[in-house]
């Protein structure tokens, strides 16, 4: 009878390799994008039943097979976080359950952080082909991205600065401790 210990590894390590092979191609596409799309549009074909450029039709395309990989790796990823977690704990024995509490947190900012990048990214060059407002979006569109990126610095500063100061009151409780003997 095998024990469930290796079987829960190599899960893990099929969920790992999971979530690279699917950053890859998703890398692949992205770059598959920035290289044809320049090209379709200086071809300037029109597809005649639905009336729409090539490059648009290839832009959506690949943007719709960007936000699936997308949304699969991020469930793959958070599939991954009570593991990660876990091991986490069983390195440092002292953890409470509040720091396991804040470790998801700064793992869920640090994922946000690059969807919203990879977002970014592959959005800007659509937005800004819209006739007339795309000029527009693609100008707001980094400023808001900015203020999300801030707002989710400030929280992992906070989460930061509340461990640190959560280690100061440790050592010098232990320093008195020691100081009173």
């Amino acid at each position: 009878m095998s024990s469930p210990e290796p079987e829960r590894i190599s899960a893990l390590r099929l969920r790992v390799m999971r979530i690279l092979s699917k950053l890859l191609v998703l890398f692949m596409l992205i770059l598959l994008g920035y290289i044809i799309m320049p090209y379709f549009q200086q071809l300037k074909v029109i597809i005649p039943v639905i009336n729409m450029p090539l490059v648009t039709l290839g832009s959506v395309t690949i943007l719709a097979v960007v936000g699936i990989l997308l949304y699969r790796i991020l469930a793959d990823t958070l599939s991954l976080l009570n593991p990660i977690s876990k091991a986490i704990r069983l390195i440092f024995k002292k953890m409470t359950m509040d720091h396991v509490t804040l470790i998801k947190r700064t793992f869920y900012d640090i994922l946000f952080l690059i969807t919203l990048i990879i977002l970014l990214t592959v959005l800007l060059p659509i937005v800004g082909s819209i006739p007339v407002i795309g000029i527009y979006f693609a100008t707001g569109l980094p400023l808001v991205a900015l203020a999300v990126v801030i707002l989710i610095f400030w929280d992992l500063g906070k989460i930061l600065y509340s461990e640190v100061e959560q280690l100061a009151d440790f050592i010098a409780e232990k320093l008195e401790s020691i100081n009173e003997e």
